[in-house]
């Protein structure tokens, strides 16, 4: 479960997610005793899945409340967790009593099925995290206001270098395996996985991140959904939606990097390529 954590979650948060966890997968397996039909199974599995998704957002309210997340960025990484979390969960424990497995949940795109996203929709959990995206949103703003720096509707947070910029004005071009050429704004300089947030914290060297990112600067910013069987795009998924995260919180654009078209696959919004010097 510790991959399905927000970097900038604590151990606080990430040990009651996990408690809660545990209970619930004792309740999930008690009340999948007494019953024998698939769909109440897959029920109660969705229940299961929603009593920690609401935990998850919780935990992740108090990062806005401290000023860390902003109500855009608590949608994103709690709708990312809740299908990332399903997916788990189907894989552990999506089994009826004599063994089969239960239906799938996601699309071969890796988007929630359409009956799974419905049931979500109408559970309590997801009017919580409706109403708590609304309260964090408008608390978000108050105080903005009061400071004299409300920003324009559907503004995005500025980069690290103080100007305002979207994905489509961003170009990245990899100089070798380790280091980048980044571009944006007139501005340009060069810059190695570490810099990027791209480092492993227990081996000093690049993370898994970084290879997709490399990957993608090699196939022109296009990973195609034909280059993956349904085992390898869970993994392949995991990775894209890390390297998200990095993109996100080194930019300081909320926005998806890196969305996933129905036709053509991941496809990445800005710019990105090897120079003529790779892999020289």
């Amino acid at each position: 479960m510790e991959d399905l954590y927000p970097d900038e979650f604590p151990q606080t948060s990430r040990g009651r997610l996990s408690r809660e966890r545990i209970r619930a997968t004792r309740d999930f397996d008690s009340a999948k005793e007494q019953v024998h039909s698939p769909s109440k199974i897959e029920n109660l599995l969705l229940k299961y899945v929603l009593r920690v998704f609401i935990v998850f957002v919780g935990e992740a309210r108090a990062l806005c409340d401290q000023g860390l997340w902003t109500a855009d960025r608590l949608e994103s990484e709690s709708l990312t967790f809740l299908r990332r979390f399903t997916v788990d969960a189907r894989f552990e424990k999506g089994y009826e009593r004599s063994g089969s497995r239960l239906r799938e949940v996601v699309s071969h795109w890796g988007d929630l099925l359409p009956a799974v996203q419905f049931a979500f929709e109408r559970s309590p959990e997801w009017q919580e995290l409706q109403g708590i995206l609304l309260e964090v949103a408008d608390t978000q703003a108050s105080r903005q206001e009061a400071q004299g720096q409300l920003e324009p509707r559907n503004s995005e947070p500025a980069p690290a270098g103080g100007q305002q910029t979207d994905w489509e004005n961003i170009t990245i071009t990899f100089l070798s395996d380790e280091r980048v050429e980044v571009e944006a704004l007139g501005g340009r300089e060069t810059r190695n996985y570490a810099e990027m947030g791209f480092q492993d914290k227990r081996s000093g060297k690049p993370n898994q991140g970084w290879g997709v990112l490399r990957a993608l600067a090699q196939t022109k910013g296009v990973i195609p959904s034909s280059a993956r069987n349904s085992i390898e795009f869970i993994a392949m998924a995991k990775r894209i939606e890390r390297m998200r995260r990095t993109l996100r919180q080194h930019f300081g654009i909320p926005s998806d990097p890196v969305p996933l078209d129905p036709v053509r696959g991941y496809c990445c919004r800005f710019q990105i390529g090897c120079a003529a010097s790779f892999g020289k």
